[in-house]
């Protein structure tokens, strides 16, 4: 029986883009929602639904039994998620941040693979989110300032130039 631990980045440094693609660690549910938590508020813009972006175990399973996350990876009768779940789950949390429906963004997360996933979370591809009618609300919020910040820290830790917001 393999027992996965969740080791903490060193000086508690959002995750890179190689950590998202390349990690083949998997997650307990208790341990991937701390793992997705603990990322989130690097990749979700600050607004109005901000308190919203923590996930919980029960909200994995409703994404995963609706489709929206692909079904857990089972080792004996335990469910265990892994980088691509979590680099799903975080791209699915940032587009209903930012506005768009759920369907939408269903769509979006079935139409790319993690690393396209991972680039998109990291500011580095800006990716066609006109897949079904329902694109972002007229009054969507648009990124914070202080989201921004924390996008260009990011994305200088992951060795990625920086944008132009």
């Amino acid at each position: 029986m393999t027992i996965a631990y969740v080791i903490p980045y060193p000086g508690g440094m959002p995750v890179t883009f190689a950590e998202l693609v390349t990690r083949d660690r998997a997650w307990t549910l208790d341990a991937f929602v701390d793992e997705v938590n603990r990322i989130l508020p690097d990749v979700v813009p600050d607004g109005p639904g901000r308190a919203k972006a923590e996930v919980n175990a029960r909200l994995v399973r409703h994404y995963a039994t609706e489709g929206v996350l692909p079904k857990p990876l089972k080792e004996g009768a335990e469910a265990r998620y892994d980088s691509d779940h979590l680099v799903r789950l975080l791209a699915l949390r940032r587009l209903l941040a930012e506005g768009y429906p759920s369907a939408v963004a269903g769509t979006f997360l079935q139409r790319h693979d993690r690393e396209r996933l991972a680039r998109f979370l990291l500011g580095e591809l800006l990716l066609d989110l006109d897949l079904a009618p329902g694109g972002p609300p007229a009054a969507a919020t648009p990124t914070a300032p202080r989201a921004w910040e924390r996008l260009r820290a990011l994305r200088e830790r992951a060795g990625l130039p920086p944008l132009a917001p």
